[in-house]
């Protein structure tokens, strides 16, 4: 079999490398750097992502081993410096889903690790697993096409050697401004953002912050205007600044005029390193179509947008989850248009997703512009702003108008819908970002319980989940028996048929759906709660038979990304839903 070529090695390259190689699809991942570039990006993994990580034996102990803790990252504070010399803390938001309520939701609580470190550990299992051949130090220039296959120029970044690499198709991951997109002519919906620059350096900010912790700080001085992200308070931190090139070139971004910015920004003169500066354009752009022939866009290729909401890395990692196991499905097909109904599908289940993120990142942005406006600092003079923001922060008919657009800027600090709730179904839209529900429907991510598995039925199951990092906030009895979700339960190359031992039709009912589908080609795990498996919160288990129609007979088929193919009722007729489900798994043009 052709393999399957991988441009970039970031997160969701790397991931849609594992993902692929554990489906058994041959890859190669290509990378024109031979080391992670040390300046931390994203840092913000969602419980959906980590979800997706247990499913495919990607360690969630070791990924919480790293920072940011835990204690320091339940806070957004807004200030006009870290350490408040001469100014003040101008509000404090909670990171609401960091709690532990979240695991009635999720097995698993968000995690903030920066984004070398999240590569360096991916990079490690493909290497150990040593399915994926990874070509790091090669350029990724070209490419034709024929009927079967595709034909790439890669160049040695180093010494200019020129090779060529086959494969079936492209999987562009190769960020904001891929090369594999441009060629392949995939244009862009996109909307212009100010420029911005990342200040990376290394502080030991415990002594500046004390008590006042927190995993953002938005700083307010218009000499600043940015937001410093403690990766690690004792050592790792990156202010985001933005600037007017207009005003500033970026050339005049010396070694010393950055190290003044971060030392308006913490407001104090503690020793700090500072390790390097990567300008960059904050703008939100989505291809207007995810797949070309046979070039794929993920991640960053496919979708970028500002910061905000922490929707960018997550949003792709979504994209390589559903990617995989269509493209692997591909690879088992005899029929030769499987890939163009992969693709067809992936851009229709994704680019909604993408189009929604970008939206809601973008609104989230123009809030904390209008908490900037409130404290009058958008003035074009910087003494002038910093007057306006001293003056009103002093005056108490500000406080409720600076409190109100404070307030304003929570959703994107709690946006769990936006993580967790998204459907693939056409049109579909919800009204709460924060609020969160499962949908017991087609296309929506199958609902979390808590279960407790028949280990002698069920084998190849995920580790435990590991509740060390919560131990002294979760009582013993519930670290001991929430070990796995529903979610545990669904193969990453084979749909899960769930049903009740307890209904009129049993599982024995549900054989022939299982045998109907085996004919057809399809991968079937049948499992009956209270056979297979035991619910061990009975109200939850209860609640989650009722709203899939279980108690009533019925059963849900969930798809290896675990989401919904088809929530059946006990009346429908067995024959007919396999041959629905049939050709529905077999082509979706």
């Amino acid at each position: 079999m052709l393999p399957v070529l991988i441009v970039g090695a970031g997160p969701v390259g790397l991931l849609q490398a594992r993902f692929l190689s554990k489906l058994g699809v041959p890859v190669i991942l290509l990378e024109r750097h031979t080391a992670p570039l040390p300046v931390p990006k994203a840092h913000f993994l969602s419980p959906r992502s980590l979800e997706i990580f247990r499913q495919f034996g990607i360690p969630i102990k070791t990924i919480r081993t790293y920072p940011t803790k835990r204690e320091d990252a339940r806070n957004i504070r807004f200030v006009t410096d870290v350490n408040l010399s001469g100014g003040r803390e101008i509000g404090c938001l909670p990171f609401d889903n960091v709690e532990v309520d979240q695991l009635g939701i999720s097995p698993e609580i968000l995690h903030n690790i920066p984004q070398p470190d999240l590569q360096i550990l991916i990079r490690g299992l493909l290497e150990q697993d040593g399915k994926a051949e990874i070509r790091t130090g090669w350029t990724w220039k070209s490419y034709t096409e024929t009927d079967d296959e595709v034909i790439s120029t890669i160049e040695n970044t180093y010494t200019g050697e020129q090779q060529t690499i086959r494969s079936s198709c492209i999987i562009a991951g190769d960020g904001t401004n891929s090369k594999v997109r441009q060629a392949a002519g995939i244009e862009l919906d996109e909307q212009d953002g100010p420029q911005m620059m990342s200040l990376h350096f290394s502080a030991n900010l415990y002594p500046v912050v004390k008590e006042r912790t927190a995993m953002l700080y938005w700083i307010m001085d218009p000499a600043v205007q940015g937001v410093v992200i403690a990766y690690d308070l004792g050592g790792n931190q990156v202010l985001l600044h933005q600037y007017d090139p207009t005003i500033h070139a970026r050339e005049t971004f010396t070694p010393e005029r950055c190290r003044e910015i971060i030392r308006i920004a913490l407001g104090c003169d503690v020793p700090f390193d500072f390790l390097s500066c990567v300008p960059w354009k904050m703008k939100s752009q989505v291809a207007k179509t995810y797949s070309k022939s046979k070039v794929i866009v993920v991640g960053d290729s496919a979708h970028s947008f500002p910061p905000t909401g922490g929707l960018g890395m997550n949003s792709g990692i979504a994209d390589a989850h559903n990617l995989a196991w269509k493209i692997a499905q591909s690879y088992s097909s005899p029929s030769q248009n499987r890939l163009s109904s992969t693709l067809h599908t992936y851009e229709s289940e994704r680019r909604p997703v993408g189009l929604r993120n970008s939206a809601r990142a973008v609104e989230y942005g123009s809030k904390v512009f209008g908490l900037l406006k409130a404290l009058g600092t958008t003035d074009p003079d910087i003494a002038t702003a910093r007057k306006n923001m001293f003056e009103r922060l002093a005056d108490p008919t500000w406080d409720s108008k600076i409190a109100e657009m404070v307030a304003e800027q929570a959703e994107q600090f709690n946006c769990t819908n936006l993580h967790l709730g998204f459907v693939y179904e056409p049109n579909w839209t919800f009204e709460n970002p924060s609020e969160f529900e499962p949908a017991y429907r087609k296309g929506a991510r199958l609902g979390h319980a808590w279960v407790r598995p028949n280990e002698d039925r069920l084998t190849g199951l995920a580790q435990p989940v590991d509740f060390e990092y919560i131990k002294d906030e979760l009582s013993q009895e519930k670290q001991e028996s929430w070990r796995y979700s529903i979610l545990d339960l669904v193969p990453i190359d084979a749909y899960l048929l769930v049903c009740s031992s307890q209904s009129a039709a049993g599982k024995q009912g549900w054989t022939q759906l299982e045998e109907g589908l085996r004919a057809a080609g399809k991968r079937v795990r049948v499992l009956a709660a209270g056979e297979d498996f035991e619910w061990v919160e009975a109200e939850m288990g209860d609640s989650w038979e009722r709203s899939y129609g279980l108690n009533q007979g019925g059963a849900v088929l969930v798809r290896p990304d675990q989401h919904i193919e088809a929530v059946l009722r006990g009346t429908v007729d067995i024959a007919e839903v396999v041959g629905r489900i049939g050709r529905s798994l077999m082509d979706r043009d």
